[in-house]
């Protein structure tokens, strides 16, 4: 850097002062993305009406740009998939076929009656945090009750114990789950879409 037009030696604290800096950021975003991750929405569960798996979610804040799906079995995503772009609204995509302009990184197992699933979205933002929705514990059993055009999905704040799920209409769906992440609503279906 030129002052008074001679070249300044760099300080042998620059390294340091740079490292502070650079540890100062990465604590951050640890303490952002670590213990209080931040929810941004809510995802669920249906079935269409050849019986394939469809995954839904509604996001409140930010934005979601990859879904994972677990099993209590496994340590890793069993299945992953990637929208076209990040959704900031709402989006819904086939879990058991592909579905257009999204890319799956990991193609989801058959399922089983002994398995426990979860399905997540998240969003990583650099130094602002890890942002994830709210997700879907289900089995099997839980999706043989389901009709097409219903959505699994929980009603109950992001670290509740046990979760509380509730079935409702897609639409349902997209107009009240944001209110029971942040607001602890009571979240009944209505008469009007439990017959859908």
């Amino acid at each position: 850097m030129a002052v008074g037009g001679r070249r300044r030696s760099p300080s042998r604290w620059a390294p340091v002062r740079r490292g502070a800096l650079i540890a100062l950021a990465l604590g951050t975003a640890l303490l952002t993305s670590g213990c209080s991750v931040a929810v941004n929405g809510v995802t669920g569960v249906g079935v269409d009406a050849n019986g394939q798996l469809v995954g839904y979610v509604k996001v409140c804040s930010f934005h979601t740009a990859s879904l994972v799906l677990w099993t209590d079995a496994e340590g890793r995503p069993v299945g992953e998939w990637t929208p076209p772009e990040a959704i900031t609204d709402f989006g819904s995509w086939s879990l058991d076929d592909s579905t257009d302009g999204w890319s799956t990184e990991v193609a989801p197992p058959a399922r089983t009656d002994d398995d426990v699933y979860q399905l997540e979205g998240w969003t990583d933002e650099l130094l602002a945090g890890t942002a994830r929705t709210v997700g879907i514990r289900y089995t099997v059993r839980d999706l043989a009750a389901l009709r097409p055009g219903e959505v699994l999905w929980t009603v109950s704040r992001f670290r509740e114990e046990p979760p509380r799920t509730t079935v409702t209409s897609v639409d349902e769906f997209r107009l009240t789950a944001c209110t029971a992440s942040y607001d602890d609503a009571d979240l009944s279906p209505t008469p009007s879409s439990s017959g859908s």
